[in-house]
Protein backbone atom coordinates (compact mmCIF):
# COMPACT_ATOMS: atom_id res chain seq x y z
CA UNK A 1 0.00 0.00 0.00
CA UNK A 2 1.21 3.67 -1.10
CA UNK A 3 0.82 6.51 1.70
CA UNK A 4 1.35 9.74 0.56
CA UNK A 5 3.56 11.68 2.24
CA UNK A 6 1.61 14.59 4.10
CA UNK A 7 -0.38 11.28 5.53
CA UNK A 8 2.91 9.62 6.71
CA UNK A 9 4.00 12.39 8.61
CA UNK A 10 0.66 14.12 9.46
CA UNK A 11 -0.41 9.94 10.85
CA UNK A 12 2.87 9.90 12.94
CA UNK A 13 2.09 12.63 14.57
CA UNK A 14 -0.68 11.77 15.69
CA UNK A 15 0.01 8.31 16.59
CA UNK A 16 2.74 9.93 19.01
CA UNK A 17 0.31 12.80 20.29
CA UNK A 18 -2.40 10.41 21.30
CA UNK A 19 0.38 7.79 23.09
CA UNK A 20 1.94 10.34 25.02
CA UNK A 21 0.93 10.97 28.50
CA UNK A 22 1.51 13.87 31.51
CA UNK A 23 5.35 13.04 32.53
CA UNK A 24 3.80 14.20 35.92
CA UNK A 25 2.16 11.26 36.68
CA UNK A 26 3.05 10.63 40.24
CA UNK A 27 3.61 7.16 41.79
CA UNK A 28 2.48 7.77 45.70
CA UNK A 29 2.28 4.67 47.07
CA UNK A 30 4.42 1.76 45.09
CA UNK A 31 3.97 -1.76 45.19
CA UNK A 32 5.45 -3.70 47.58
CA UNK A 33 5.75 -0.37 49.96
CA UNK A 34 6.02 -1.23 54.01
CA UNK A 35 2.08 -1.54 55.58
CA UNK A 36 1.45 -1.19 59.03
CA UNK A 37 -0.73 -4.28 59.48
CA UNK A 38 -3.36 -5.97 62.09
CA UNK A 39 -3.55 -9.91 61.94
CA UNK A 40 -4.69 -11.39 65.05
CA UNK A 41 -8.65 -11.54 63.96
CA UNK A 42 -9.66 -8.64 66.30
CA UNK A 43 -12.91 -6.64 65.54
CA UNK A 44 -11.06 -2.95 64.99
CA UNK A 45 -14.77 -1.10 64.35
CA UNK A 46 -14.66 1.33 62.40
CA UNK A 47 -11.71 3.70 64.13
CA UNK A 48 -9.04 1.91 62.45
CA UNK A 49 -9.18 3.39 59.23
CA UNK A 50 -8.98 7.16 60.79
CA UNK A 51 -5.93 9.54 60.31
CA UNK A 52 -6.19 9.95 63.87
CA UNK A 53 -6.06 6.47 64.96
CA UNK A 54 -2.94 5.51 66.74
CA UNK A 55 -1.20 2.30 64.99
CA UNK A 56 2.13 2.39 66.87
CA UNK A 57 1.40 -1.31 68.46
CA UNK A 58 0.98 -2.57 64.89
CA UNK A 59 3.31 -4.77 63.21
CA UNK A 60 5.02 -3.34 59.86
CA UNK A 61 5.57 -5.12 57.02
CA UNK A 62 6.41 -5.33 52.85
CA UNK A 63 4.12 -6.67 50.47
CA UNK A 64 3.03 -8.53 49.42
CA UNK A 65 1.28 -9.30 52.56
CA UNK A 66 -0.02 -12.60 53.39
CA UNK A 67 0.37 -16.43 53.36
CA UNK A 68 -0.48 -19.87 51.36
CA UNK A 69 0.98 -18.62 48.45
CA UNK A 70 4.57 -18.66 48.82
CA UNK A 71 5.67 -15.75 47.16
CA UNK A 72 5.04 -13.62 50.15
CA UNK A 73 7.31 -11.29 51.70
CA UNK A 74 5.48 -10.50 54.54
CA UNK A 75 3.73 -13.56 56.17
CA UNK A 76 0.56 -13.03 58.06
CA UNK A 77 -1.25 -15.35 60.69
CA UNK A 78 -3.84 -16.98 60.32
CA UNK A 79 -4.66 -17.90 64.05
CA UNK A 80 -4.23 -21.61 66.11
CA UNK A 81 -7.27 -23.21 64.20
CA UNK A 82 -6.47 -23.96 60.63
CA UNK A 83 -10.17 -24.75 59.96
CA UNK A 84 -11.22 -21.56 61.64
CA UNK A 85 -8.85 -19.05 60.30
CA UNK A 86 -9.03 -15.00 60.78
CA UNK A 87 -11.56 -13.76 58.26
CA UNK A 88 -10.28 -9.70 58.12
CA UNK A 89 -7.15 -8.41 58.15
CA UNK A 90 -6.44 -4.46 58.52
CA UNK A 91 -3.70 -2.49 56.92
CA UNK A 92 -2.40 1.20 57.14
CA UNK A 93 0.15 3.56 55.14
CA UNK A 94 0.94 7.03 55.12
CA UNK A 95 1.86 8.54 52.10
CA UNK A 96 2.68 12.66 51.37
CA UNK A 97 0.96 14.94 48.46
CA UNK A 98 3.01 17.98 47.44
CA UNK A 99 -0.05 19.00 45.48
CA UNK A 100 -4.08 17.43 45.84
CA UNK A 101 -4.84 19.04 42.78
CA UNK A 102 -2.08 17.59 40.16
CA UNK A 103 -5.00 15.11 39.14
CA UNK A 104 -8.37 15.18 39.38
CA UNK A 105 -8.30 10.94 39.34
CA UNK A 106 -6.19 8.41 40.98
CA UNK A 107 -5.20 4.99 39.27
CA UNK A 108 -5.82 2.00 42.35
CA UNK A 109 -3.93 -0.89 41.48
CA UNK A 110 -4.90 -3.58 44.30
CA UNK A 111 -3.91 -7.38 44.50
CA UNK A 112 -6.25 -9.01 46.29
CA UNK A 113 -7.30 -12.55 47.92
CA UNK A 114 -10.22 -12.85 48.42
CA UNK A 115 -12.28 -8.72 49.06
CA UNK A 116 -11.14 -5.60 49.76
CA UNK A 117 -12.30 -2.36 51.03
CA UNK A 118 -9.85 0.75 50.37
CA UNK A 119 -10.07 4.36 52.53
CA UNK A 120 -8.17 7.43 52.07
CA UNK A 121 -7.77 9.36 55.12
CA UNK A 122 -11.15 7.91 56.71
CA UNK A 123 -12.93 8.24 53.64
CA UNK A 124 -13.94 4.28 51.71
CA UNK A 125 -12.99 4.94 47.84
CA UNK A 126 -13.53 1.50 46.65
CA UNK A 127 -14.34 -1.96 47.29
CA UNK A 128 -13.79 -5.34 45.39
CA UNK A 129 -15.29 -8.42 45.80
CA UNK A 130 -17.31 -7.19 48.85
CA UNK A 131 -20.83 -7.36 49.42
CA UNK A 132 -22.77 -4.09 49.92
CA UNK A 133 -23.66 -2.47 52.75
CA UNK A 134 -22.24 -2.00 56.25
CA UNK A 135 -18.81 -3.68 56.52
CA UNK A 136 -17.43 -5.80 59.93
CA UNK A 137 -14.64 -8.28 61.14
CA UNK A 138 -16.85 -10.98 60.36
CA UNK A 139 -17.87 -9.72 56.56
CA UNK A 140 -16.86 -12.50 54.26
CA UNK A 141 -15.83 -11.53 51.02
CA UNK A 142 -18.54 -11.74 47.67
CA UNK A 143 -16.09 -15.05 45.88
CA UNK A 144 -13.11 -16.70 46.47
CA UNK A 145 -10.40 -15.91 44.27
CA UNK A 146 -8.03 -18.87 42.79
CA UNK A 147 -6.26 -19.30 40.12
CA UNK A 148 -4.46 -16.66 37.70
CA UNK A 149 -6.80 -14.33 39.19
CA UNK A 150 -4.75 -14.29 43.16
CA UNK A 151 -1.42 -12.46 40.77
CA UNK A 152 -3.88 -9.83 39.17
CA UNK A 153 -3.52 -6.24 40.18
CA UNK A 154 -7.26 -5.22 39.55
CA UNK A 155 -7.16 -1.35 38.39
CA UNK A 156 -9.93 1.31 39.33
CA UNK A 157 -9.78 4.92 38.75
CA UNK A 158 -10.89 6.79 41.76
CA UNK A 159 -11.67 10.62 42.64
CA UNK A 160 -8.42 12.30 44.15
CA UNK A 161 -10.88 14.62 45.92
CA UNK A 162 -10.09 13.17 49.50
CA UNK A 163 -6.21 13.73 48.99
CA UNK A 164 -4.79 16.59 51.18
CA UNK A 165 -1.44 18.58 51.48
CA UNK A 166 1.21 16.86 53.36
CA UNK A 167 0.56 13.43 55.43
CA UNK A 168 -2.58 10.96 53.60
CA UNK A 169 -3.76 7.77 55.30
CA UNK A 170 -4.54 4.72 52.24
CA UNK A 171 -6.16 2.03 54.81
CA UNK A 172 -7.28 -1.32 53.51
CA UNK A 173 -9.61 -4.19 55.37
CA UNK A 174 -8.64 -7.64 53.19
CA UNK A 175 -11.72 -10.42 54.00
CA UNK A 176 -11.21 -13.77 53.62
CA UNK A 177 -14.02 -15.94 51.62
CA UNK A 178 -13.82 -18.52 54.19
CA UNK A 179 -12.56 -18.89 57.53
CA UNK A 180 -10.67 -22.61 55.91
CA UNK A 181 -9.14 -20.47 52.97
CA UNK A 182 -6.18 -21.68 52.04
CA UNK A 183 -3.90 -18.61 51.24
CA UNK A 184 -4.57 -14.70 51.46
CA UNK A 185 -2.53 -11.96 49.35
CA UNK A 186 -2.44 -8.15 49.68
CA UNK A 187 -0.53 -5.27 47.82
CA UNK A 188 -1.18 -1.93 46.12
CA UNK A 189 -0.05 0.63 44.08
CA UNK A 190 -1.86 4.17 44.14
CA UNK A 191 -0.52 7.33 41.92
CA UNK A 192 -2.43 10.31 40.20
CA UNK A 193 -4.17 9.47 36.57
CA UNK A 194 -2.28 10.55 33.53
CA UNK A 195 -3.41 13.64 31.64
CA UNK A 196 -3.97 13.14 28.33
CA UNK A 197 -3.39 16.33 26.32
CA UNK A 198 -4.87 14.94 23.27
CA UNK A 199 -7.80 12.68 23.47
CA UNK A 200 -9.13 10.26 20.87
CA UNK A 201 -11.76 11.25 18.21
CA UNK A 202 -10.64 14.87 18.64
CA UNK A 203 -11.14 17.26 15.77
CA UNK A 204 -7.91 17.94 13.32
CA UNK A 205 -6.94 20.55 10.25
CA UNK A 206 -5.51 18.22 7.59
CA UNK A 207 -4.17 18.47 4.12
CA UNK A 208 -5.05 15.47 1.67
CA UNK A 209 -4.22 17.17 -1.42
CA UNK A 210 -0.83 15.53 -2.16
CA UNK A 211 0.99 18.82 -2.03
CA UNK A 212 4.39 19.65 -1.38
CA UNK A 213 4.26 21.16 2.41
CA UNK A 214 7.95 21.74 2.95
CA UNK A 215 8.96 22.19 6.19
CA UNK A 216 7.03 24.95 7.63
CA UNK A 217 3.55 23.34 7.98
CA UNK A 218 4.60 21.91 11.49
CA UNK A 219 5.69 25.40 12.94
CA UNK A 220 3.42 26.92 15.47
CA UNK A 221 3.05 29.91 13.11
CA UNK A 222 1.90 28.31 9.82
CA UNK A 223 -1.30 29.40 8.84
CA UNK A 224 -3.63 26.46 8.31
CA UNK A 225 -6.62 28.57 8.03
CA UNK A 226 -7.19 27.05 4.14
CA UNK A 227 -6.81 23.12 5.36
CA UNK A 228 -9.69 21.58 6.31
CA UNK A 229 -10.57 19.97 9.39
CA UNK A 230 -12.32 16.85 10.68
CA UNK A 231 -12.49 14.35 13.47
CA UNK A 232 -10.41 11.39 13.74
CA UNK A 233 -10.23 8.40 12.67
CA UNK A 234 -9.42 9.76 9.52
CA UNK A 235 -8.42 8.14 6.64
CA UNK A 236 -10.06 5.50 3.66
CA UNK A 237 -10.59 2.06 2.83
CA UNK A 238 -11.36 0.54 6.13
CA UNK A 239 -14.92 1.84 6.44
CA UNK A 240 -14.39 2.66 10.23
CA UNK A 241 -13.50 6.59 9.20
CA UNK A 242 -14.79 9.32 11.06
CA UNK A 243 -13.40 11.71 8.19
CA UNK A 244 -12.55 10.43 4.95
CA UNK A 245 -9.61 11.28 3.16
CA UNK A 246 -9.00 12.13 -0.72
Amino acid sequence: MRIKPTYLLTFIILFLLLNTESSGQTVLVPKNTDWKYLDDGSDQGTAWKETSYDDSSWASGNAELGYGDGDETTVLSYGGDSNNKYITYYFRHNFNVSDPNESNNLVLNILRDDGAVVYINGTEVQRTNMPSGSINYLTHASSTIGGSDEDIFNEFIISSDQLVTGTNLIAVEIHQRSSSSSDISFNLELKTEPTLYIQAGEEWKYLDDGSNQGTTWKETSFDDSSWASGNAQLGYGDGDETTTLS
